[in-house]
Parts: structure tokens; C-alpha cells; sequence
């Protein structure tokens, strides 16, 4: 199977509207060393397809190496919607520090101001949790998803139509003691984001998906990002997989505001950008963004929502998204005018898997190629 899908066609679509050659040229390279890198995985790891872009200014380079649907054979399409996973976080933490820029919420606020009661029980309390440490994940409350019968749940696939509501979500994460005091340590937690988009419902008396449509997809003319209303596929979506398994049709609600949207490479690209150059959030709200936590004096590198890479060609700020079927990442740089953005559709929910580690290094090593 490798050997056949390292043969399938390698998709290269270029748009370099406003420049010349001279600068059309490092982007062309650094192409090549996208395609390289994809044909890598595919060839040599075996996932079915995978999809990569580049982005500087107005200049644009996409590709898609090996198949988005097993069944059909078809070609992996660089413009095919999928899912993003945790890059949501990136949406939800803009919108909350939206909020923060407007008066509307405190990063000091507790979470128990909001939301009376949803956080109790087996040592949390949400008197002690603040809004900055659910961005931060900092909360001291373990994610959901280590629940081993809830985890077994999802991995099988079992019933992606039960529709899960956000405090279910949040009293598994209860259901545990916590892993720290609040603000003391910095854990990766779906939790803390579900929580967070309550906060936003609370708040504006609008879903943070709503918030989401009406201060970041709208504005940015998204056209192929949302949060999906059921587990059905589109036709024209990159399939996901678990090994060999087909899981496009997933349960969006099991992730929700953690983990559920959809979206395109081009779209991520625009919306990652904006993020950092100003367009969304206000100078103060931006520091924030990037305010890395420090744990016992040292820098983890994570701020809200999303993780600084120190790279050989500048800061450069990165999201990885896994969920059932597909692991994607996007990095930007400082500026904003710069991005990569890769997927590959197969996840097996581990993350130091062969596809994690090589698309996370392969992010790494085509930013700087241009």
C-alpha cells in the first residue's frame, strides 16, 4: 500500500497575483521542499494523503500528495475542507480576549462568576479557577479525554450522533481530582477551552459559535469554516482515517468548542495571519495572546491558545489540531505575513505517532524555506 500511494499524483497550484519572478522563486523552492515532505509521510509512513500550503503576502503555493479518499482513489485536494481539531482554540481564545479588549470579561474574572456552579466537587472549585487560566490551561483540571471509557468511546466511534452538551463534557473533568492548584502548572486541557466558550455564552448571551461567525469567519470572508451541525461528511471534504478505518463521519459535540470546526488550508492561512497582524485583536490583547506561561522560572513557550517556536528564522507561532482521522497544523510568523499549513488524513489518536512527529517537523522545516 505504501508503495502505491507514494505513486498517486502530486497536486501543485500556485497564485502569485502582484509579484514578480525574483520573488515568485523562493516560494517555488520552498514548494519543492513542501512536496518532499509530504511525499515523505506518504510514501514512507503510509498515510493516505496529505495537503500543505504556503503563504507570504499575496503569494500562495498548495499541495496535495497522495489520495483523500481510499475508496475512489481520488487525489488528495489542497482545497478540501477537514477537520481542524484543536486549532479551534485559536478561534476561541481570539473571541475571549475580543471580549477582554471590550470590558465585557476580565482574565481575572473566576470561573465561578460565569458559571455559578458547573465547576465543584473532588477538590475544584471554580472560585479558584480564572479566565486566564482556562486560555492558559492552567486550571488544574485533567482533560476529559483521559477518561479511559470516555476515550474508548471516541476511538471506536462508536455513536458519533449523541449529541454531548458542554457541562456533561465538563463534569468527567470533575469526576478527577485536580493535577495542581490553579495557575501553578501548565497541562494540555480540552477542558479548559469548553469551559471557555461558556464563558463567551455567558458573557454575550450568543453560542461561542455564533461569536465565532460574527467576529473572525465573517469579517474574514471564511467561506469553508464552521462548526459542523452533525457527524455527516461533505462530498467534497478530504476523508479522514484511523489506520485503515474510515472516520470522516465523526461526532463533532465530543470536542465541541475544543476541537469541533471545520475548515480549508486557505481559509486557516487568512485567519492565522489576522490573528497576529492586528486585524482581530488590539495591541494589548495581542501581547496577550503571546504571553508565554512560565513554570518554576521556565518559559513552556505556550501562550492562549497557541505555542512559540523559537526558529532559526524568527518567532514563529503554531496550533496543531488532532482529532479522529486527520492531524493539521498551522505556524505564522511574528508579523503575520507568513504561514504553513499542513494536514494528513489519518490519526490514530497518539500523539507521538510517526504521522505527528513527522508533520510537526516537517511544519518546522518548510518555514524556513522561504
Amino acid at each position: 500500500m505504501k508503495r502505491a500511494l507514494a505513486g498517486m499524483a502530486i497536486v501543485v497550484s500556485a497564485c502569485a497575483a502582484g509579484t514578480n519572478s525574483a520573488h515568485a522563486a523562493p516560494m517555488d523552492d520552498a514548494a519543492q521542499v513542501l512536496r518532499a515532505a509530504l511525499d515523505e509521510g506518504v510514501g514512507g509512513l503510509g498515510y493516505p494523503g496529505a495537503i500543505g500550503l504556503l503563504r507570504r503576502g499575496e503569494q500562495v503555493q498548495r499541495v496535495g500528495v497522495g489520495v483523500g479518499d481510499l475508496v475512489a482513489g481520488t487525489a488528495a485536494d489542497p482545497g478540501a475542507p477537514v477537520r481542524i481539531g484543536s486549532i479551534t482554540k485559536m478561534f476561541v481564545a481570539t473571541v475571549l480576549l475580543q471580549l477582554i479588549s471590550e470590558s465585557k470579561v476580565s482574565l481575572d474574572d473566576t470561573v465561578e462568576r460565569w458559571l455559578p456552579g458547573v465547576v465543584r466537587g473532588n477538590g475544584h472549585a471554580g472560585e479558584r479557577i480564572r479566565v486566564r487560566h482556562l486560555l492558559e490551561n492552567t486550571s488544574g483540571m485533567v482533560t476529559y479525554d483521559r477518561d479511559p471509557a470516555f476515550s474508548a468511546l471516541y476511538a471506536a466511534d462508536a455513536d458519533p450522533h449523541r449529541v454531548w452538551e458542554p457541562r456533561e463534557l465538563v463534569e468527567i473533568s470533575t469526576a478527577s481530582p485536580p493535577y495542581a492548584e490553579p495557575g501553578v502548572k501548565q497541562v494540555y486541557s480540552n477542558t479548559d477551552f469548553v469551559l471557555a466558550a461558556m464563558v463567551i455564552e455567558a458573557a454575550t448571551g450568543h453560542s461561542a459559535e455564533a461569536e465565532i461567525q460574527s467576529r473572525i469567519v465573517t469579517p474574514l470572508g471564511l467561506r469553508h469554516t464552521f462548526f459542523p451541525r452533525s457527524a455527516e461528511a461533505g462530498p467534497d471534504w478530504l476523508r479522514g482515517y484511523f489506520l485503515v478505518r474510515d472516520v470522516t463521519v465523526s461526532n463533532p459535540t465530543i470536542h465541541g468548542a475544543a476541537g469541533a470546526m471545520v475548515s480549508t488550508l486557505d481559509d486557516l492561512a487568512v485567519f492565522a495571519g489576522a490573528q497576529q497582524d492586528g486585524r482581530l485583536l488590539a495591541p494589548a490583547q495581542l501581547s496577550l495572546l503571546r504571553s508565554t506561561f512560565h513554570e518554576q522560572g521556565r518559559d513552556t513557550g505556550f501562550g492562549m491558545g497557541i505555542y512559540r517556536w523559537d526558529s532559526a528564522c524568527g518567532p514563529v507561532w503554531v496550533k496543531y489540531g488532532a482529532v479522529l482521522g486527520y492531524f493539521s497544523g498551522v505556524a505564522t510568523s511574528d508579523s503575520g505575513d507568513k504561514q504553513v499549513v499542513l494536514v494528513a488524513n489519518e490519526y490514530h489518536l497518539l500523539s507521538d505517532s510517526p504521522t505527528v512527529v513527522h508533520l510537526a517537523a516537517a511544519l518546522e522545516r518548510v518555514f524556513c524555506a522561504f
